[in-house]
């Protein structure tokens, strides 16, 4: 296996579920490489609500997002 095999290419449609990455951890470690992801949600305006799990040990969810509302007005 590749350290970072990408299982989903650009505008490809996913699912909750889905995976979209295969990566080594290990290799990664070994390598010397800090393991740590950023995650960015670049379209965040988007949204009323944008909620991080900083508790995701648990977990499988790291984020949820709630939607505006299509119908709500801004002021």
């Amino acid at each position: 296996m590749t350290v970072v095999k990408p299982l989903v290419k650009e505008n490809d449609r996913i699912i909750i579920g889905d995976k979209i990455v295969e990566f080594d951890l290990e290799q990664i470690k070994a390598a010397g490489y800090d393991p740590t992801v950023m995650v960015v949600v670049t379209n965040s305006y988007q949204y009323d609500q944008v909620q991080v799990n900083l508790d995701n040990s648990n977990s499988k969810q790291l984020l949820q997002v709630k939607p505006k509302d299509p119908n709500q007005t801004t002021s």
